[in-house]
């Protein structure tokens, strides 16, 4: 499989799997949030709550990163080995995909961690 199929791939499939593993990040705050409520210890429960979102956060960059990096080390290798319009074409859909997904999730892990933090929950920001 050529490289900008991979790409290509890759960021089809981060594309349908990264708002699966926003929503299951979202029940991951929720129950953090529920186990960790101690009215003795408010800020305790902010910082888990956040460190849980954060790293749940590398998950969930983590395949679109991937297939950006793919898909331009893609368009580069095309641009080096001459004319191939389908690979490029390839190499710069899974380039806008995964750009397109980082955005949404980039946007959705800003406010899930102002809701871990206290600042916004499920009805918006206050």
């Amino acid at each position: 499989m050529a490289p900008s199929s991979k790409a290509l791939v890759l960021a089809l499939i981060s594309a349908v799997a990264s708002p699966i593993l926003i929503v299951v990040e979202l029940l991951v705050v929720v129950l953090v949030a529920m186990g960790t409520q101690d009215p003795d210890k408010p800020l305790q429960m902010h910082i888990a709550a956040v460190v849980t979102v954060l790293l749940f956060a590398c998950l969930v960059f983590a395949l679109p990163v991937i297939a950006l990096i793919m898909g331009t080390r893609a368009r580069k290798a095309v641009r080096s080995g001459g004319p191939q319009v389908d690979s490029a074409s390839k190499a710069l859909t899974s380039v806008v995909i995964a750009g397109a997904v980082i955005v949404v999730v980039s946007l959705a892990q800003v406010y899930l961690v102002l809701m871990a933090a206290g600042l916004c929950g499920l009805d918006g920001c206050y």
